[in-house]
Formats: C-alpha cells, structure tokens, sequence
C-alpha cells in the first residue's frame, strides 16, 4: 500500500478522470490527434518495408522521450514556483474563503501530469528499445500501442496549457482574497472614526467622575485579555488616546 498523499487526493477528487474527460478540450484534442495518427501510421506501414519502419519508430520515440523529460523538468519548476507563492496567510485567506479545495485541484493537476508523463516516457523507452529489432509484428497490436501513447503525448501538451489556465486562476484567488482583506481594512478604519466621534459627542459636556468610570470600563475590559503581548499594546494605546503617562 502507498502512503502518497497527494496520490490519494487524486483518487478522492477525481483527478485521473481528467485523462477521459472528453468535456474538455484536451481530452478532445487527444482523441482527434491519435486517431489521425494512427490512421497515417497504418498507411505508412502498408507501404514501406519492416526496415524503414523500425528506423522511424526508433527515431520517434528517442525524441519524443527526450522532450518529455525536459517537459517534466517544467512541470516539476512550475509546482515549485507556485507552492513558493502561496505563502501561508494567504493559504489561510484561501481557507476562510472556502476555497481550499480549488487550491489543491490546481495544484495536484501539476502532480498528476507529472505521473502521466513518466508513464509516457517509460512507455517510449521500451517501444524504443522494442523498435530496434527487425522482427514483424502484429499490425493491430502496433496500431493499438501507437494510439495509446499518441493519446497521451498530445493531452501532456493540451493539458499543460490548461495548466496555464490554472495558474491564472491561483492568481485570481490570490487576488480576491487581497481584496476582501483591504475591504474588512477600510470598514475597521471607518468604524474607529465612528467610535471617536461618539465618544467626542457623548464625553464633551460629562463631568469628570463619567470620564473616569469610561476610562476605568475601558482600561479593567483589557486587562481581563488573557494574550499578554495583545494587552501590552492595548495599554499603550490606552495611555496614548487619553494622554495618560505610563
């Protein structure tokens, strides 16, 4: 059994159903892209000798190989930018917004075309090291590979611009979450106004011994503050608002 976490988030969200998914456009693209493949491929067999096929099967996968291990190098760099930007109050915003969910199903989509990538390039490593024998083979069960991890290539490319997509959305979060705290900012910096000018209207023509109990409700109301450092700075507030020395 794996103790992946990320793995069995996959599972519980649903994610390695996004490889089916023909909703989408990459999923649409795949399907449309292998079939053609395929389709050429099967001509292409028809009308060259097991020689010249070999050659452009070794030369296919080789490259293709090659190319996906660098793309999973990007991937891999682009998870890595994102979990850096993601600082930890913003996370915590994301979770009061009730938006953690979204954050970890764009997150986990560069996990999950990681693993369909390395499957894609092992896939290629053997059908290379396979193409190097000048045995014939079984036309159907050639066509029926090729389709496979044609399939696959073409949603890696389809599905790593939707990740673009993703990204933009991170930043949107990001961005909401920034704008609700300046908003919950302005409403605190407008109720302060509101406290003073009450406090100005109601204490201006009090006598002294009302000002005093105000003062004392206030000043007894943060002392029962059980965060030590909270009621320090509360104290000097205090002292600061009705010019009292410490």
């Amino acid at each position: 059994m794996t103790n992946d976490s990320a793995l069995k988030k996959i599972m519980v969200y649903g994610k390695w159903k996004d490889i089916f998914d023909f909703k989408y456009l990459e999923c649409k693209a795949a399907l449309i892209g292998s079939l053609i493949i395929v389709f050429f491929l099967n001509f292409s067999i028809n009308e060259n000798s097991i020689e010249n096929i070999n050659t452009i099967f070794v030369a296919l996968t080789k490259d293709i190989a090659i190319s996906l291990i660098g793309f999973l190098g990007f991937t891999v760099a682009g998870l890595a930018i994102l979990t850096g930007v993601v600082s930890k109050s913003v996370v915590q915003k994301i979770v009061e917004n009730n938006k953690k969910e979204n954050l970890e199903k764009i997150l986990l989509s560069f996990y999950f075309l990681g693993m369909i990538i390395a499957i894609d390039i092992l896939g290629l490593l053997c059908l290379y090291i396979l193409s190097m024998s000048e045995k014939e083979y079984y036309l159907g069960l050639v066509l029926i590979t090729s389709y496979i991890f044609s399939y696959m290539t073409i949603f890696v490319i389809f599905y790593s611009v939707k990740l673009v997509g993703n990204c933009l959305e991170i930043f949107f979060i990001i961005n909401e979450s920034g704008e609700e705290k300046k908003t919950v900012s302005l409403k605190e910096v407008y109720n302060s106004y509101r406290v003073t000018a009450l406090e100005k209207i109601c204490l201006s023509n009090q006598d002294k011994k009302i000002i005093e109990e105000y003062m004392k409700t206030i000043f007894e109301q943060i002392e029962e503050n059980e965060d030590s450092i909270l009621k320090d700075r509360l104290k000097k507030m205090f002292f600061t608002h009705f010019g009292i020395k410490e």
